[in-house]
């Protein structure tokens, strides 16, 4: 979850502004709730809403749980999957309290419709790490009522926590312009890091540090694997090899050993060894070996082979929340975007799929292997 992307600073605003915290009191000027087709986007893209800590007397938003203004959610426990249209007069703060509540892990995924105070400290340092909607003209909020008011005053955005940010991209490009963090943000979560600055922090280690360049890269990620409803995380060892990427899952009985020759910087031949591949030194370092100097290394799809991605959407069964994972695949030809769909990805194929992926392959192979028909065509 992005939450992990979040500068310090900004969970150090969060923390300072949540401790000075008093019991929220109602004011006219907060009488603006969210209109009905807002909230079916947002039960769309979570998959339901359990939780609605701003809630209204009349509870206008369909979650499971409220807490309306007596309640006080600023000194509850949140959970689940949330949807906040936060008061007027202190917005600041309630992102505060979702911010932390995404720490703990209590909460799950959440969107919140906000004005769009792009100069504030509470909005500001979230929108380079989440995916956001900036909605498209003045919203109508329902006063107390339950009747559109007049069209707001200032601009409305949403902002998205979660697994799935194509799938609110997907459902609310519609209505806005959406944009999603850089790409780094996305696979920071996976520990791939072959794209980060040179200069970045993270890279300002002294040479004797780093595993020297006749050795290989490679670095272990771990993949949510999803049984029975429930979240299994799983180890994947990442290397590169003839110039693209390959994965290799870890047993739990080796991972420590995999862990501690990394530390080590061990070769990357070996630490394949340790995991039962025969590789050889001339195959791992082709990629390195015959890239002009004065070219940058790119581990994405050459131009021409499409775009794709894995998400994961939850589905709602029997009152039971289950994740499954999509296919996110665009074609484009001469400039041009041909098609844009998702496709489900059955269980038995999510290794594949994802090996595939991390490998860079074409789209259309990776389709292939999903069974969509008519792609070579195009």
């Amino acid at each position: 979850m992005m939450i992990h992307s979040i500068k310090p600073k900004l969970q150090s605003i969060a923390r300072d502004n949540y401790s000075s915290l008093s019991f929220p009191t109602k004011k006219n000027s907060d009488c603006w709730y969210t209109p009905p087709n807002i909230i079916q986007l947002v039960a769309k893209v979570l998959g339901g809403i359990d939780l609605d800590p701003c809630a209204d007397d009349g509870k206008n938003v369909p979650a499971k749980t409220h807490y309306t203004a007596m309640d006080n959610g600023l000194i509850r426990e949140w959970g689940g999957r949330v949807f906040m249209n936060p008061p007027y007069s202190c917005p600041g703060v309630w992102m505060s309290k979702l911010l932390l509540e995404l720490e703990t892990g209590r909460v799950k995924s959440a969107i919140a419709l906000v004005s769009a105070a792009t100069d504030t400290n509470w909005l500001s340092p979230v929108l380079s790490v989440q995916p956001v909607c900036f909605w498209k003209g003045r919203i109508k909020f329902l006063d107390e009522s339950y009747q559109p008011k007049n069209s707001a005053r200032q601009s409305h955005l949403l902002i998205y926590w979660g697994e799935n940010p194509h799938y609110f991209q997907e459902i609310f490009e519609s209505y806005g312009v959406v944009k999603l963090p850089l790409a780094k943000a996305f696979r920071g979560l996976l520990g791939d890091v072959d794209n980060i600055p040179s200069n970045h922090p993270s890279n300002q280690i002294s040479p004797s540090k780093k595993r020297l360049l006749q050795k290989g890269s490679g670095s272990i990620y771990w993949r949510i694997q999803t049984n029975n409803g429930k979240d299994y995380p799983q180890a994947y060892y990442q290397w590169k090899e003839c110039g693209r990427k390959r994965s290799k899952y870890i047993p739990k009985t080796k991972l420590a050993a995999i862990q501690q020759a990394l530390s080590q910087k061990r070769p990357v031949i070996e630490i394949l060894a340790l995991l039962g591949i025969a590789k050889t030194t001339d195959s791992l370092l082709q990629d390195t070996q015959s890239i002009p100097s004065h070219t940058t290394r790119d581990n994405r799809r050459r131009k021409g082979l499409g775009s794709g991605s894995i998400y994961r959407r939850i589905i709602t069964k029997n009152g039971k929340g289950y994740r499954q994972a999509y296919y996110h695949y665009e074609i484009w030809s001469s400039g041009k975007r041909l098609m844009k769909k998702s496709r489900y990805i059955p269980k038995e194929l999510l290794s594949q799929v994802e090996d595939l992926d991390a490998q860079k392959v074409p789209v259309k192979e990776i389709l292939e292997v999903l069974g969509v028909r008519g792609i070579k065509k195009i």
